[in-house]
């Protein structure tokens, strides 16, 4: 076992050792499937209620399976920014960022080993609460399409949140302000940007007048890139759309300043992948650029 570890970045193996080793995140990983798990049966079982009286059992899953992806969105935004906001800040902090820095590691590597050491262990935990989401699609209302649907936004929100939050270990000394600078950030690009729509839409209106479609197909579409940066507004719209048999490549948008006028736009799964893996790929590159800088001054 070990002679394949030592294949293995160097620092993904120390942290991920030390990490499964923890009496708090095994609890974490307990209580999470528990709690899951608890909610998961109070709810079927009055659904299920609900269900038998109308003589009608069929489409409960498309009610849990929405539920259970929530929760799972829900611990990725709450407990990936501490667990990456601590990977270099926490280094400098316990004295040991030189050691890891004169290493025979380049900067990539540094930052690739703190990645996945990162997001590793909440992985696990949302690859162990799979199965409890796999029993909504046993019941029903939900298809294959919208399980793969719920990894692929899991897996981006986990990359980026966990990218920007490891970007940001590297511009702190310490692990306090690190992460309640990555919670501020992460606070903004779920809540605060997709807000901006909202405010906004009341001026659009005042344009009736003066707007065509050439004009507000890019406002739609720059509002909808906005919007798409929270993956409950990204998973909730997709979910109901996939549900009423709407397109998986596009959605349809009446735009009330033009008299009801559809205008097509990419699917906002397509956008918010879009957004993740190419802000994982920057935050990436600017937290690897800034390890190469502290090397260089080591």
């Amino acid at each position: 076992m070990s002679s394949h570890l030592d294949h293995l970045n160097p620092i993904v193996v120390r942290e991920l050792r030390g990490g499964l080793r923890s009496r708090r995140r095994n609890a974490l990983l307990t209580f999470s499937l528990l709690g899951t798990g608890g909610l998961f049966s109070l709810i079927y079982a009055t659904v299920n209620q609900i269900a038998s009286a109308s003589t009608n059992t069929i489409g409960a899953g498309g009610f849990l399976f929405p539920l259970i992806i929530g929760i799972e969105m829900a611990l990725v935004c709450l407990i990936i920014p501490a667990q990456a906001a601590g990977a270099f800040a926490g280094e400098r902090e316990r004295h040991t960022l030189d050691l890891l820095l004169i290493s025979p590691q380049s900067p990539w590597s540094l930052v690739a080993g703190k990645f996945v050491a990162s997001t590793g262990y909440l992985a696990l935990v949302l690859v162990a609460m799979l199965p409890i989401a796999s029993f909504a699609f046993l019941l029903g209302g939900i298809g294959l399409r919208e399980l793969l649907l719920a990894v692929i936004l899991l897996a981006g929100t986990l990359a980026l949140f966990a990218s920007i939050s490891l970007w940001i270990s590297t511009l702190f000394r310490a692990t306090r302000p690190a992460t309640a600078a990555s919670y501020t950030v992460v606070g903004l690009l779920t809540l605060g940007l997709p807000a901006i729509p909202v405010v906004s839409a009341p001026l659009v209106a005042t344009l009736r007048s003066s707007v065509h479609l050439l004009t507000i197909r890019p406002i739609v579409l720059i509002g909808e890139v906005v919007v798409s940066t929270n993956p409950w507004i990204v998973a909730g719209v997709t979910m109901s759309q996939f549900q009423s048999g709407g397109n998986l490549w596009t959605v349809s948008l009446p735009i009330l300043v033009l008299g009801n006028t559809i205008v097509t736009l990419p699917a906002p799964w397509l956008i918010f992948l879009g957004i993740s893996t190419l802000g994982t790929a920057l935050f990436l590159g600017l937290a690897t650029h800034r390890v190469a800088q502290l090397v260089k001054w080591h």
